[in-house]
Parts: structure tokens; C-alpha cells; sequence
């Protein structure tokens, strides 16, 4: 009888620790399939080197809508100029490879961008997990690190996670005396169908 109790127990600890295990961030993350109406809003503060740092937070809100991301309502995400704001969900900017699916502790990758009339070269790595707290909650997130190959380059620490389909924090750092550093956190996600206080007007033309 008492080697049925042990048994009972083992079984019980082994299934307590598999449910421990599904909760935390995996090993693997493949990318996420986004749903009609999912949103997630940011803020999005700004605070140059050299001048003002009080800077208020704006709030950015991100739609996907009729396939397409849509910012702040009426503007498409591929005009919007927030470099920092493209490491906020996965393809909202097509023209930086802020991630590269799957993703997984090692992995690395590089881009590039034509800014100011010469090209600009990005390297991408996934560092590895990390728990970060923002406004919207408590997530298990990776962390990933782009680095811009020049000199006085900037630096962009963002964390994924995978239940939010986004990043939930994502700071850069500017080189240079006067750079700007620009930090964004979720204040807020979910699905615009399950939420009327978000109105979406049809993306521009």
C-alpha cells in the first residue's frame, strides 16, 4: 500500500513539473499567426542625449486588419518612420528582419537598410529567456539584440513573448553625443472583437 502512495506521489510531481514546463517559454519559438482584429498597444517614449529627457509617452496602437497592420488607426505600418516601434510585432516592418522565425538561444542574423543616402548593416541575435513586467503584466519573453554595424551605431534590446505575439518591451540606444533613446512597453493586447474601446477606421489609401 505504501509503495502505491509512493507511486501516486512520483507521478503526481512529474505531472505538476510537465505543466510547470508548458507555462515557460520553449526552447523553439515558431512564429506566431495573428487573427483579424488582434491589437496591442504600446507606449512609446523618446529621450535624446544632450537635450530634454522629460519627454512625454505617446501610445501607439497596432491593428491587424483585412491582413494588414495598421498604426494608430489610419496609417499603414510600412510608412511609419519608428524604427523602434518595428521590433513591437513580428512583420509590422517588412524592410528590418527584426525576427527570424524560429527563433531559439544562439541563432543569429544580419539586414540591411538604406537611411541618409548610404546603406545601413543590422546584426540580430537571440540571447535567451528573460522575465519582464511591464504595464500589460508579467511575461516569459526571449530576448533578442540588434546592433547597427557602424561607427556610433545603435543598440536594440527587445523581449518576445510568445502569448502576447509581440515584444513587450523593446529599448534602443543611440551612439553618438546627441543620440536618441527610445524605449516602447505594452500597455495593453488582445483581440478588438472581445473590446469596444478601440475604433479602427479603414487603412489609408
Amino acid at each position: 500500500m505504501k509503495k502505491g502512495i509512493t507511486l501516486l506521489g512520483a507521478l503526481a510531481w512529474f505531472l505538476m513539473i510537465a505543466s510547470l514546463s508548458s507555462i515557460a517559454v520553449a526552447e523553439t519559438i515558431e512564429a506566431p499567426s495573428f487573427n483579424e482584429g488582434d491589437f496591442w498597444k504600446f507606449s512609446y517614449k523618446r529621450a535624446s542625449l544632450g537635450y530634454r529627457s522629460d519627454t512625454p509617452s505617446d501610445v501607439t496602437t497596432i491593428v491587424f486588419k483585412n491582413g494588414k497592420f495598421v498604426v494608430n488607426e489610419t496609417t499603414e505600418a510600412g510608412t511609419v518612420g519608428l524604427v523602434g516601434l518595428g521590433a513591437a510585432v513580428p512583420g509590422l516592418r517588412e524592410d528590418l528582419p527584426w525576427f527570424q522565425f524560429p527563433l531559439e538561444p544562439g541563432k543569429k542574423w544580419s539586414g540591411k537598410i538604406f537611411n541618409n543616402k548610404k546603406w545601413r548593416y543590422d546584426n540580430y541575435r537571440v540571447e535567451g529567456k528573460e522575465t519582464i513586467e511591464v504595464p500589460a503584466g508579467k511575461f516569459e519573453t526571449i530576448k533578442l539584440v540588434r546592433e547597427r554595424d557602424a561607427s556610433g551605431g545603435s543598440v536594440t534590446m527587445y523581449y518576445y513573448s510568445p502569448k502576447t505575439k509581440s515584444s513587450v518591451k523593446a529599448r534602443t540606444l543611440q551612439g553618438g553625443p546627441r543620440g536618441d533613446n527610445t524605449e516602447i512597453e505594452l500597455l495593453e493586447y488582445g483581440n478588438i472583437s472581445q473590446r469596444d474601446a478601440v475604433k479602427i477606421a479603414p487603412p489609408a489609401q
